[in-house]
């Protein structure tokens, strides 16, 4: 009867250590999960091609942008980001009030200080045409390099088709700086 104690007890606890290591396993990916994690905000400026639709077709124009962002690295591969522009000039009287988007990035390092990504979201634009304002909003992508000069800043360079919408179309070349906090 005792060995027949002994050898349940033993199952027992044969039974117990496999969720207890792979919970253990499990939380020490967490901690190293959240030790790579990292926010950060950053400003960048940008070219942009944009075409409005008006009464009398599509017209192009090229306002120059401001933008704002704010982002948060899941791991060395993957972030999500917000972001914020509006044009700091208007082109051939068109002017974009607001560019609101919400990405995704996927993050591929090629070096300790060089990182291409990809960039997948959506898309929120208000633009103002001879005062009429159009909204438009849509999917968005795009492609860019992140170069760090440090642990905490870095330069950027990228290339986003932020809308091809019905009545608005906008893609943007943009050259910007990222802060880590």
């Amino acid at each position: 009867m005792l060995n027949k104690m002994k050898l349940n007890m033993n199952s027992v606890i044969q039974v117990t250590k496999k969720p207890l290591i792979g919970a253990f396993c499990l939380t020490l990916n967490l901690v190293a999960f959240s030790a790579q994690a990292d926010g950060y905000a950053g400003v960048s400026a940008a070219y942009s091609d944009s075409e409005y639709q008006a009464s009398t077709g599509w017209l192009e124009s090229s306002p120059a942008l401001a933008q704002i962002q704010f982002g948060y690295f899941f791991s060395d591969y993957v972030a999500i980001e917000g972001r914020y522009a509006t044009s700091v000039k208007r082109s051939d009287d068109l002017a974009i009030d607001g560019l609101a988007s919400a990405l995704i990035k996927a993050n591929m390092p090629v070096t300790d200080r060089l990182a291409l990504y990809a960039l997948a979201g959506y898309s929120y634009v208000r633009a103002d045409y001879q005062h009429q304002t159009t909204n438009d909003s849509g999917a968005t992508f795009g492609v860019g390099l992140h170069y760090a000069l440090s642990g905490k800043t870095a330069i950027t360079g990228e290339f986003v088709n932020y809308l091809a919408g019905d009545d608005l179309r906008l893609t943007a070349l943009q050259f910007g700086m990222q802060f880590k906090f």
